[in-house]
């Protein structure tokens, strides 16, 4: 199964895949800069995540991981919603809204 993770620029994709995934290398920009794919396991079902850039969500990057996911994991940052790209998401494939940052207070 190919599962993208998609959401804003820090909203926590990277950190989600990092703690769900086996192979995962940092890039070391300290932003993703283009997909990755990571292996995991829920279970016995094998998943690769599709690490996707946030600084250009529907770019062509995006685009390439919505055609080949099967489901979207949208990671929405609380402090800094982003419900236009997700409605456009969200009507493209099955999408799962997990909510980050909620009791964030480095931001106010």
């Amino acid at each position: 199964m190919l599962v993208s993770v998609m959401g804003n620029v820090d909203s926590g994709k990277s950190t989600f895949v990092k703690h769900h995934s086996f192979n995962f290398k940092e890039e070391g920009y300290g932003r993703t800069q283009k997909l990755s794919f990571l292996d995991a396991k829920i279970g016995e079902l094998p998943i690769t995540f599709i690490d996707c850039p946030g600084h250009s969500l529907l770019g062509y990057d995006n685009q390439i991981a919505l055609s080949l996911c099967d489901f979207v994991i949208y990671i929405l940052d609380f402090k800094n919603p982003d419900w236009v790209n997700f409605e456009q998401i969200r009507e493209q494939k099955p999408t799962l809204v997990l909510v980050n940052k909620f009791m964030d207070k480095t931001k106010d």
